[in-house]
């Protein structure tokens, strides 16, 4: 899960730097962003790993929900409609969102993280309620601006977006509208969404996989040799 999620994710991260960088080559910026995600996995502790990560959501709050406030001030007078609608042959994505963003790896990693704070008795619990409540609702902002800046930006348009690409159509789109400074400050906004996605996840899956080694090991180790080495 690692490889192929670090694969993506490193990939996603050269495409923007690509938009912000046109003409420099994908695997430079791939290989760049894998390798700064390792070095602060490897030798950042929590705390450093914690301020970096607010620094990047505080990027991408005020960049992404800044850019849909501009949106909004300046509509124009076409009305959207908001009767959830799914479309046709979507199913499977939309299950793949429904498990991809904050419900499977982040939970998990939560765990170690709030050990890692300290956060080691029940007189903590109001306190990480209210962190995760905050976590989802900067990510509930965080999709709705981006749902705002495309319904304004392609709606009636005829162009249409998709995969990781459609992001950097969208900071097209939104730069030829309020030009070049407005597209960069979209386009670091989502620099920091996706990177936050790889030294986030990448941080807690170390601290998973350390902790089967440390439950796996000494089972094996009551295994013959032959034996401890298949499985």
């Amino acid at each position: 899960m690692g490889v192929i999620y670090g694969s993506a994710i490193t990939g996603t991260c050269a495409m923007i730097m690509i938009a912000m960088f046109p003409g420099t080559p994908f695997p430079l910026w791939a290989i760049a962003s894998g390798l700064s995600g390792f070095l602060l996995v490897w030798f950042g502790r929590y705390q450093l790993i914690e301020n970096f990560l607010k620094i990047l959501i505080g990027l991408m709050f005020v960049s992404i929900i800044g850019s849909a406030i501009v949106i909004v001030a300046n509509a124009g007078t076409m009305e959207y409609g908001v009767t959830p609608s799914v479309p046709e042959g979507s199913f499977f994505q939309i299950l793949g969102i429904l498990g991809g963003v904050g419900a499977s790896i982040t939970l998990t990693s939560y765990s170690y993280w709030i050990y890692a704070k300290g956060w080691r008795d029940k007189r903590w619990i109001p306190i990480m309620r209210l962190d995760v409540a905050a976590a989802y609702a900067i990510t509930g902002l965080f999709a709705i601006s981006v749902m705002i800046i495309a319904a304004e930006l392609l709606f009636g348009t005829g162009m249409t977006i998709s995969g990781n690409q459609g992001l950097v159509g969208l900071a097209d789109a939104y730069g030829e509208r309020f030009g070049t400074v407005a597209r960069w400050v979209f386009l670091i906004g989502i620099l920091g969404a996706v990177f936050t996605s790889i030294v986030g996840p990448w941080h807690g899956m170390s601290y998973l996989f350390a902790d089967i080694v440390r439950i796996v090991k000494p089972v094996l180790d009551h295994f013959p040799t032959n034996v401890a080495i298949i499985i």
